[in-house]
């Protein structure tokens, strides 16, 4: 999860071994937090642009794509995903 921004998708966490359950456990032992539709951030893991785009883009599924100003910080082209 830290090479990801302290995010990992649900679909993601179960492909990795976990089961529900063992997720449901994390999150109440507050471990992880349900971040969005589908995504968790690890509770140790600060809140961050990236942690957030990451999260917006599990949540919308395979469909999403990151464009504007938040596909430009996201691929370090700006420093900020918001306007000055």
């Amino acid at each position: 999860m830290r090479d990801h921004d302290g995010v990992v998708g649900v679909d993601q966490a179960k492909e990795l071994g976990y089961t529900a359950a063992a997720i449901t456990a994390k999150v109440r032992r507050g471990e992880w937090i349900r971040a969005g539709h589908g995504a968790l951030r690890a509770a140790d893991h600060p809140e961050t642009p990236r942690s957030r785009i990451r999260v917006a883009m599990i949540s919308v599924g395979s469909v999403a794509t990151l464009v504007g100003r938040s596909a430009l910080f996201w691929w370090r082209i700006t420093t900020s995903p918001r306007p000055r």
